[in-house]
């Protein structure tokens, strides 16, 4: 296959000699000379890789420095149209972006619920009914009584006066959908007004509330005229049932008459349930030609009890604007590959036509004259289950393979299984790249089996010896790499202690304020913030509340790409004094507000976003002219582990902010950092990650792929 590529190569370059180019005659035989030479490097890096790789060639990377000079890849412009090329779409313009913590994650996806006038879709890999001890999940009982029924109620009494019910669809991936109960929602949201509502015994309080909802449901259909009418002719109560309810799809069904050697090479009896969809999103209103009509709630978690604990550290994003159309694309994809046909796609999911006036609006897209410092700049991309395409790990390769010479790169994850991403992260530092690599500690992993943290033990130790045993190397070049592990102690959602926290973190790694120079006024807010939180009679706001009690566990996934010199003037900005307060007050408000008023009833200040706003101005008015000729800043949320799985096999979404934008996670990105360990030898690694015995590793690399 190589030979037979080789050799189209060849022909083709010497048709394009011939036909298109400028170079004079004379000239041709030495061109293809240089391009044979190019061609053999390039060949021969390929099957060194897939010789590595023998078992699977979807792990084979080619490095797109192979094709590139330097200077076609190191400003911001040049990157996102690679990306853009790759993926086959372009970045969009003016999109608006809110970043969320943990604890907002599960209010934003209730809101977007009842905000919905014509469509909703809630598409997760987990829907919990029940908790580990089968205690019934408060998070989705809530959701279930105080958010869906409210909604689908609010929809029906709108009815008789806009003629329009809104459509509420779920979108659930099988693999959780058994073992985490899920059955015991879907199966009431399926039929809300013929359900039996019956509870796991213990739970009559809870029992009497979703009863009182389903009431309040039947009631206002009963009432309602237009609905009535409708019934009479088209089927009475049955035609009800199948017209008011949620459509649940369970998606990736298991079947077991489907098995494969392609999963895992040497195994050939694999089942098809391997392949999830592990996204997690929430998307509602927006159509090709209203862009911003509703918004995407994009983050980490499913709806779960202990996705919302003081524990559980994560990070979300909500977005309006053109970068959330290809979230219906997704799902047009996605009900296809479930065997859906063209004309069997939910109407409010089917494409619509751009009109001749608004297309440029909706789809706004990136161009040679755009500065790279422009507001807003985004690109969603997917993978689908499967085999099929993967054009999220594509863009995360493309933003630590093309990183220039003096980028920062900080990459957090709960899960390091795949030496593909390390190895690109170690080759960027050999680059020139600075490169901090964040994973948890034992104490701290929300996966701490020893197949998962024997296989992240091994790539954490692998880091930990290229750093020393290249450290000239990286350093000749202006790199550097450094292993950090997640191991803080205070609750995610206490901001107090949090503050504590990375203030300590600060002072005693001070390559950190080299890293990120913050000003000192800005640092003084970290001094003072807990004892004016304290003061002001600050508690932490609890969603929902661990069974056990744990340690706070990393399950973020938000990660930081920016030039050295850009990421130093934008941190040294007086303005993000300002952010930091705006951010402590509204995240201190929310809390009281959220302890009072319950799971939805909620708002989001606008005043961070404005202080964000200004820093960003203030920052491009005073920037240099240099900042604008090089790559400045990339920040991306997503669903995808940095394991094999989330590369190769499961669904996956990712959002990549682009410009200025991305500085919306730099401090957040900055406290984890302070508030982890960076690891010097390999006995601080066994101490906090400690060595496996040989059977387990060998386990955990063989099963890799299935964890």
């Amino acid at each position: 296959m190589t030979c037979r590529r080789s050799s189209m190569s060849h022909a083709d370059f010497r048709a394009w000699l011939a036909d298109s180019s400028a170079v004079p005659s004379d000239g041709r035989m030495a061109a293809v000379k240089v391009h044979d030479v190019w061609l053999a490097v390039v060949a021969q890096v390929h099957e060194r890789i897939r010789s590595h790789w023998s078992d699977d060639s979807r792990r084979v990377w080619l490095p797109m420095q192979l094709g590139l000079t330097p200077e076609q890849h190191d400003d911001q412009a040049e990157v996102d149209a690679l990306i853009a090329r790759v993926v086959g779409r372009p970045f969009t313009r003016g999109n608006e972006v809110t970043y969320l913590h943990e604890d907002r994650t599960q209010i934003e996806i209730a809101r977007s619920l009842l905000a919905a006038r014509d469509y909703h879709v809630l598409w997760v890999h987990d829907y919990a009914g029940q908790r580990a001890s089968r205690a019934v999940d408060r998070i989705g009982f809530a959701q279930t009584a105080n958010v869906y029924f409210p909604a689908l109620t609010q929809a029906v009494q709108r009815f008789d006066s806009t003629g329009h019910l809104t459509t509420f669809l779920i979108f659930l991936d099988q693999n959780f959908y058994e073992p985490a109960a899920g059955r015991l929602w879907m199966t009431i949201l399926g039929d809300p007004l013929g359900a039996k509502i019956h509870l796991p015994s213990g739970n009559d309080s809870l029992e009497a509330v979703l009863r009182a909802r389903q009431q309040a449901l039947r009631d206002a259909v009963a009432q309602s005229r237009s609905l009535q009418a409708l019934a009479a002719r088209h089927g009475g109560e049955e035609w009800l049932r199948r017209t008011i309810k949620v459509h649940v799809n369970i998606t990736q069904p298991s079947d077991f008459t489907f098995r494969s050697h392609r999963i895992i090479a040497g195994v050939p009896l694999l089942p098809d349930n391997l392949m999830r969809d592990h996204r997690k999103i929430a998307f509602y209103d927006v159509t090709e030609t209203e862009p911003f009509r509703g918004g995407m709630v994009l983050s980490g978690v499913g709806i779960g009890e202990h996705y919302a604990t003081p524990t559980w550290e994560d990070r979300g994003i909500l977005v309006r604007g053109p970068a959330v159309l290809e979230v219906r694309a997704a799902a047009r994809r996605l009900l296809k590959l479930n065997n859906f046909a063209d004309d069997e796609i939910p109407p409010p999911l089917r494409e619509t036509a751009l009109c001749r006036n608004c297309g440029r609006a909706a789809g706004a897209t990136d161009g040679d004259n755009v500065a790279s410092s422009e507001v807003g700049r985004a690109l969603q991309v997917h993978n689908e289950p499967g085999f099929g395409r993967k054009q999220a790990s594509i863009a995360k390769a493309m933003l630590y393979t093309l990183a220039p010479r003096g980028s920062v790169i900080i990459a957090p994850d709960g899960l390091w299984l795949d030496s593909n991403w390390a190895g690109m992260l170690a080759g960027a530092a050999l680059r020139g790249c600075r490169v901090f690599v964040v994973g948890p500690a034992l104490a701290n992993a929300p996966a701490p089996g020893f197949p998962q943290m024997s296989r992240t033990q091994e790539v954490f130790l692998r880091l930990l010896q290229m750093r020393h045993e290249f450290m000239q190397e990286i350093h000749r070049d202006g790199g550097e790499l450094r292993v950090g592990l997640y191991t803080a102690t205070n609750d995610v959602n206490d901001i107090a202690q949090q503050a504590r926290e990375a203030r300590a973190g600060i002072d005693r790694y001070p390559w950190l304020r080299d890293l990120v120079p913050l000003a000192p006024s800005v640092l003084a807010v970290l001094d003072s913030a807990p004892a004016v939180l304290e003061r002001a009679g600050y508690h932490p706001f609890v969603l929902g509340k661990d069974e056990k009690p744990r340690l706070p566990q990393l399950h973020r996934k938000t990660q930081f790409v920016a030039d050295s010199a850009a990421l130093a003037r934008l941190a040294a900005r007086p303005e993000w004094r300002e952010v930091m307060i705006q951010t402590l007050i509204a995240r201190a408000a929310q809390a009281q507000r959220g302890t009072k008023t319950g799971l939805y009833d909620d708002t989001v200040t606008t005043a961070g976003s404005a202080a964000v706003g200004r820093l960003l101005q203030a920052y491009d008015a005073s920037r240099p002219a240099a900042d604008s000729a090089r790559l400045t800043f990339y920040f991306t949320v997503g669903t995808q582990n940095q394991d094999p799985r989330g590369m190769l096999l499961d669904g996956e979404a990712l959002f990549v902010l682009s410009g200025m934008s991305a500085a919306v996670g730099l401090i957040d990105l900055y406290s984890l950092m302070a508030r982890s360990t960076w690891i010097e030898t390999e006995a601080e690694l066994d101490r906090l990650l400690p060595p496996y015995k040989t059977w387990q590793r060998r386990l955990g690399r063989f099963a890799r792929l299935v964890l």
